[in-house]
């Protein structure tokens, strides 16, 4: 649900919000490249989320969740909407491998405040 606050408007305006694809829970939007096998590439952190809590960062390449190899985008996301408890992931960032520890399972504000002029 979304809630518009109106400059001369007494009353919110509340909107019912469906969003399509798939909701990634951890936080993050992420891409392949066929010329980097066996990893995907981070695109987006969403501020506050659990990946941002565990500092991935925009163009980490992630390589493994818990040890096992990424082996595509798909295999990732069934990985990571499977586990329900923290787990590692194997990053790399500016030619350096680094372990991050992902607690999922903490949401988002599930309601926004908009103000509409």
């Amino acid at each position: 649900m979304v809630v518009v606050r109106r400059t001369g408007q007494p009353a919110p305006l509340f909107l019912n919000v469906h969003l399509s694809g798939k909701a990634y829970r951890i936080g993050i939007s992420w891409r392949v490249d066929d010329a980097e096998p066996n990893c995907v590439l981070v695109t987006r952190v969403i501020p506050g989320s659990a990946a941002d809590d565990a500092g991935l960062k925009h163009g980490d390449r992630v390589y493994e969740l818990n040890r096992n190899q990424i082996a595509s985008s798909d295999d990732f996301y069934d990985q990571i909407t499977a586990e329900r408890t923290p787990f590692d992931l194997l990053i790399e960032r500016q030619g350096r491998l680094y372990r991050k520890q992902i607690r999922p399972g903490r949401l988002l504000a599930a309601e926004t405040d908009l103000v509409a002029e």
